[in-house]
């Protein structure tokens, strides 16, 4: 059963002045052990003005509520609704405000609220607006303690403009002697040719004076067939900077080939350091082409250095061809010697069923330099196998210049082996060469080694040949031979000498036949 108000006054007073209305409406009435007062207010005009204010304030049991609410149109569609509570209790002032606005074709809703005490007062607001393409929600508080302030926001954005959507995030945070804050922007639109994606991201920060700024962005662009990827990576502070710049694409070119490019650079207080990738892929008539392609280059002061990777792959048919190529090169500026460079480079390839291996070492420092290539290939053959290595070796030291060739061949086939060696050497106006053959083989029962050396200096030759024959009959005599041919070539004049040993063995008997000729001839003669 409720009970009754044990006193309720009422008065009201109208005031009119011009093309404004005040009418002014205040109750006052104790009920259940609380007071309450309340006043309403109403103006209307001029125009289509009206503002209607309620104001209630209830006392129980020591503490106060202030309530206050206000209703205004201010015209051209613009209204707002306004509620503030006021609350003391224990030493304690809250205040909340609930406003609403319609303005302009948007809605915006705010809260805040005031908390006062001894320990400092916090206030906190969140406001909702929405309008036409766009809701932005932000979130605010701050902390005054002590003569100092401590705050936090977050808001988050979401609008669209000339066709274009955006999405931003803003979060902030600052406390007596730092500040932390970032910054997230996501954008996307369409085109008629294009559709285009971008994402930043900035964060900042300031903790005791020292500062540090991180960057972050990517552009994603689709066009076509066409698809790249822009990633952006800074970092800036009181001691260092560094950005990182990633940029990636994918494509097809007008002739069907699949490009995947990425290209990458990394910069700091050092130096840059630079990636380059790429890949291809094509479909051709009776296969498929593979390509990558990865180059690296660096830059610290005043050393540069560089490392290249390239690999294709053919597949036709079954059969597959792969061919790589390998290259380092550095280059440094030294106060004494000069420029120092060095380079390497290795090669896998490929070629009429032979597979080639070849590396290039060169170095240079000051005055001086070296160069050395070796080609190594590999060979089936029928029956066999050709192996073949060959070394160049160029050296110079200013003007003056050494040069050093060596070819190694090896052929397998069957029963017979052959070794052939050349070496050759030059400096200056002089040269060496040699010449070395080995061989074996088997003929008609009757195996063969062979050896040849030959020796060239300044127009001297000199030239060793050996061959030793061993064959067995059927009644298991053995017979070895060895016959040593010496040429010796000195301008006009040519030396022969010959050596010639046979051993032949039977079951109760050992024969040796050795016979020794020289022969001098002059060309003259």
């Amino acid at each position: 059963m409720p009970h009754a108000p044990t006193k309720d006054v009422t008065t009201t007073e109208t005031v009119t002045d011009r093309d404004v209305t005040i009418t002014k409406v205040i109750r006052d009435h104790d009920e259940l052990g609380q007071h309450v007062h309340k006043e309403v207010v109403d103006k209307m005009g001029p125009g289509d003005h009206h503002t209607h204010t309620e104001t209630t304030e209830i006392e129980k049991d020591g503490e106060t509520v202030h309530k206050e609410v206000v209703e205004r149109d201010a015209g051209h569609g613009t209204h707002v609704h306004k509620e503030v509570t006021d609350t003391d209790k224990n030493n304690t002032h809250v205040q909340k405000t609930v406003t609403d606005t319609d303005v302009d074709g948007k809605h915006i809703h705010e809260v805040e609220r005031v908390t006062s005490n001894e320990q400092g007062v916090i206030k906190r607001t969140v406001t909702d607006t929405d309008g036409k393409d766009a809701h932005h929600h932000e979130e605010l508080t701050t902390l005054e303690k002590n003569n100092s302030i401590s705050s936090t926001q977050h808001a988050v954005d979401d609008r669209k403009v000339d066709g274009t959507t955006i999405h931003e995030e803003l979060d902030v945070v600052k406390v007596p002697g730092a500040t932390k804050e970032s910054h997230r922007v996501v954008t996307d639109k369409d085109t008629k040719q294009c559709h285009v994606h971008t994402e930043a991201v900035e964060k900042l920060s300031e903790i005791e004076g020292e500062k540090e700024a991180v960057v972050d962005s990517k552009v994603v662009l689709q066009k076509g067939n066409t698809t790249t990827v822009d990633v952006l990576h800074q970092e800036v502070n009181n001691k260092n900077k560094a950005t990182n710049h990633h940029v990636e694409s994918d494509r097809t070119e007008k002739d069907g080939t699949s490009v995947h490019e990425i290209r990458d650079t990394v910069t700091t207080e050092k130096g840059v350091q630079k990636q380059h990738a790429v890949v291809t892929d094509k479909d051709i008539t009776d296969g498929h082409v593979h390509t990558e392609v990865v180059t690296t280059s660096s830059k610290n002061g005043k050393e540069q250095r560089a490392v290249a990777d390239e690999k294709v792959v053919v597949k036709r048919g079954d059969a597959v061809t792969v061919d790589e190529i390998h290259k380092e090169a550095a280059i440094r500026e030294d106060p004494k010697l000069g420029v120092c460079a060095a380079q390497h480079m290795e090669k896998d390839r490929d070629v009429g069923g032979a597979h080639i291996h070849e590396v290039t070492d060169t170095v240079k420092v000051g005055n001086v330099a070296e160069e050395v290539r070796t080609t190594v290939t590999d060979k089936d053959i029928s029956e066999g196998h050709i192996h073949t290595e060959k070394v160049e070796k160029i050296s110079a030291v200013g003007d003056k210049e050494r040069k050093v060739v060596q070819e190694t061949v090896v052929i397998t086939h069957g029963d017979e082996k052959t070794l052939d060696v050349v070496h050759k050497e030059s400096v200056g106006q002089n040269e060496r060469a040699l010449h070395h053959v080995e061989s074996e083989r088997t003929e008609g029962g009757e195996l063969v080694r062979e050896v040849t050396d030959t020796i060239e200096i300044n127009g001297k030759t000199h030239t060793q040949q050996v061959i030793v024959t061993e064959k067995e009959a059927d009644d298991g005599t053995h017979t070895y031979t060895e016959t040593v041919n010496v040429i010796e070539m000195d301008g006009d004049e040519c030396k022969q000498t010959t050596d010639e040993k046979v051993v032949v063995c039977n079951t109760d008997t050992i024969t040796v036949d050795e016979t020794h000729e020289e022969v001098t001839v002059h060309k003259s003669e």
